[in-house]
């Protein structure tokens, strides 16, 4: 994992939110918890891993995010998504998104598509269920 992909996740851990503002890391805390120390100076030590990491957050959560609303319409109701299968898919995405290669990212994400829907085709075949 890099260094600012850690560093947000011990935010995340922390209970902060982290984000861009400009050439700044806006840093908030819905929970209230404080910032503490060492977390404070590895954000500022990482400031520019953070702000690229931030920005790929950003670009790669939309490309998530379209996924996501169109495998949102063809899920079928009652689909379990929680066996190993599905978990493996997720596994690949979350390392593919951890990568940073925007070619990575773009070839797992269809795969995953790709996967999601012939799960769905399967489910539907045995259950009966057609769109």
């Amino acid at each position: 994992m890099n260094v600012a992909a850690s560093v947000f996740d011990e935010a995340i851990a922390a209970g902060l939110l982290l984000s861009r503002q400009g050439e700044h890391i806006h840093i908030e805390s819905p929970l209230g918890r404080p910032l503490l120390e060492d977390l404070r100076r590895r954000i500022t030590s990482h400031r520019s891993e953070l702000l690229a990491w931030l920005d790929w957050c950003e670009r790669a959560d939309e490309l998530l995010l379209d996924c996501s609303r169109r495998l949102a319409y063809r899920y079928p109701t009652g689909c379990p998504l929680e066996d190993a299968e599905w978990r493996a898919a997720e596994s690949r995405l979350h390392a593919a998104y951890r990568s940073q290669d925007h070619e990575t990212w773009c070839a797992e994400l269809a795969a995953y598509e790709r996967f999601a829907l012939n799960y769905f085709a399967a489910f539907e075949k045995e259950h009966g269920h057609a769109r």
